[in-house]
């Protein structure tokens, strides 16, 4: 199945795309990467949308910087990886709660930065490596306010993916 699926990405810029844009909803990564405690399946996952950005980077590339002439126009968000690399970053301290499951989250976004320069810039200029060691040294932080403040990183949600959204389960259930 792995391969079959891989053989779709490779084959089809558009595949690989969907397949990155229906990963812009926080509740499709919280569910695929945070809550998930099989880990294979959060490899499997992460697997498939490295395979799609390797894929889909080539024809986005030079449009990735265009997001931060303006990060308040959302037309300056033209990009499937870029703004899947923005709700990333959205969630990244939505995380903490999830430690144990985090890996795989962590991985994309080693798999995004080894894409090519143009979104290690992309990922610079959103601060990653400030709000990573905001992550890890929060308490002790002096800059806690200057890389907690997400007001530049404005990713266009996807509202309704077609994969579908995780059905919400009584918490007294999962307990």
């Amino acid at each position: 199945m792995l391969n079959l699926l891989k053989g779709y990405i490779n084959k089809n810029e558009r595949c690989a795309s969907w397949l990155i844009h229906e990963f812009c909803n926080y509740q499709i990564i919280d569910e695929h990467f945070l809550q998930c405690t099989s880990k294979e399946m959060r490899k499997f996952t992460a697997g498939l949308l490295y395979c799609s950005m390797l894929k889909v980077y080539p024809f986005e590339k030079h449009l990735l910087l265009d997001y931060w002439k303006n990060p308040l126009d959302p037309a300056n968000n033209k990009t499937v990886i870029g703004n899947f690399a923005l709700t990333l970053i959205r969630l990244l301290f939505e995380v903490k709660r999830y430690v144990a499951n985090s890996n795989q989250y962590f991985l994309l976004f080693s798999r995004l930065s080894s894409l090519g320069p143009e979104i290690k810039e992309f990922l610079l200029k959103a601060k990653l490596v400030g709000r990573l060691m905001e992550f890890f040294y929060h308490d002790y932080s002096p800059h806690r306010d200057f890389f907690s403040d997400m007001s530049e990183i404005l990713p266009i949600p996807l509202e309704m993916p077609e994969i579908g959204l995780p059905t919400v389960i009584d918490r007294k259930q999962m307990n």
